[in-house]
């Protein structure tokens, strides 16, 4: 009985059983894995795991919206938000006795015009038993157009649409160029935006120069190309012709000035007819096309050569003339001035000149001229009078 429960030599040295044998097995290699974790960790505890939560908030959704890019032209200056950051692999890597881990993430951020998606390599340092976050970057992106471009975008970019039709092929035949045209009191309305659909937007664009105005449409499409927009433009025939139904009506002038010279030899002396006669016209028809008018007028013309020593109020010679549906043209030359007729009275040739300003008046001329006798001009400041 003694030797059952004592620690006497027959009982240690008695041959273990196969169940002893197991147990002993598993110890020594549950020690061996302890020892090499503990050398794998330079000796200290045991490694901490990297979770995914801690891989994903690696990535930061500021520095991944700094990296985006954007074509500038037609995008909003809205910034892009992540909407899911998706773990897709992870390697463990070892460099000079250092651990590392590598991972890739899957990062998609949107607009309300773009979705981008990126693969974002991110990695970490096993540092004591513990591992910190060294750097992120992006690798491939790409770009796909998902929403419209803003109205306020569009209208904003109205004369490059204008550019883009003065250059294509057929635009580039006409004489006469949007941009000339549309330089003087501009302005753009969108008046249909699909480009979040089939990538077509209208516009309508106008311009005044002076009285004379234009309107027309533009019509864009956009493809995209996986990096950009391209865009082509045309514009409405009616964009090209002038309206000039604001010259429509009576308008009576105001004397400015006389200038110029009666007889070669240099006698300075003027006639101011001009001061005690107010001209008119009356634009009753305006062909946009052919740029013509008919219009009645009244002016004076100085029809005399007196020498004029002294100015004077009138002379015997200054005439009134009176036109009736007078057909004017209205090709304005590179001043914004019209020559609007040229006749001959007697031995007199006389000019009339109509000038649109940007006040919304209009300016008259009438110039007289022969040879050595008389070279003056008369000018006045045309108001248009109300309807009653």
């Amino acid at each position: 009985m003694k030797a059952q429960f004592g620690c006497g030599k027959a009982l240690c040295c008695a041959p273990l059983s196969r169940a002893q044998k197991a147990c002993f097995v598993l110890a020594c290699v549950a020690l061996f894995a302890a020892i090499a974790c503990l050398s794998g960790c330079g000796g200290g505890l045991m490694a901490s795991q990297l979770s995914e939560d801690e891989i994903l908030d690696s990535v930061d959704a500021e520095d991944v919206a700094d990296h985006v890019i954007l074509p500038d032209e037609w995008c909003s200056s809205e910034a892009p938000a992540v909407v899911s950051k998706t773990l897709e692999g992870v390697e463990d890597q070892k460099f000079d006795d250092a651990l590392y881990k590598e991972a890739t993430v899957m990062v998609v951020c949107e607009t309300s015009q773009f979705r981008i998606s990126s693969d974002w390599v991110t990695q970490f340092e096993l540092v004591g038993n513990q591992w910190q976050h060294l750097d992120s970057y992006p690798m491939d992106e790409s770009i796909e157009w998902v929403g419209g471009i803003p109205n306020d975008l569009l209208a904003s970019r109205a004369t490059a649409f204008m550019q883009m039709v003065d250059e294509n092929s057929e635009s580039s035949k006409r004489d006469t160029r949007l941009h000339d045209l549309y330089k003087e009191g501009f302005s753009a309305e969108v008046i249909d935006n699909k480009t979040a659909e089939d990538g077509t937007a209208l516009l309508a664009v106008s311009a005044q120069q002076g009285l004379t105005k234009y309107q027309g449409t533009l019509a864009a499409s956009f493809a995209w190309t996986g990096t950009d927009w391209q865009v082509t433009c045309t514009a409405d025939k009616g964009a090209y012709q002038a309206d000039y139904s604001p010259y429509e009506g009576t308008w009576i002038g105001s004397f400015v000035e006389t200038s110029g010279w009666w007889d070669a030899a240099g006698h300075e002396g003027k006639c101011y007819a001009a001061k005690e006669t107010s001209p008119s016209i009356t634009f009753k028809e305006v062909d946009p096309v052919s740029l013509t008018a008919k219009a009645d007028l009244s002016f004076v013309v100085h029809a005399h050569d007196d020498t004029l020593d002294n100015d004077v109020a009138s002379v015997e010679g200054d005439t009134t003339i009176e036109l009736k549906d007078a057909l004017i043209t209205l090709e304005p030359d590179n001043s914004n001035s019209y020559k609007i007729l040229d006749k001959d009275y007697g031995d007199y040739n006389y000019t009339v000149y109509l000038e649109n300003d940007d006040s919304g008046n209009l300016k008259l001329m009438v110039k007289v001229f022969n040879f050595l006798v008389a070279n003056v001009s008369d000018s006045y400041s045309l108001s248009k009078l109300e309807e009653a």
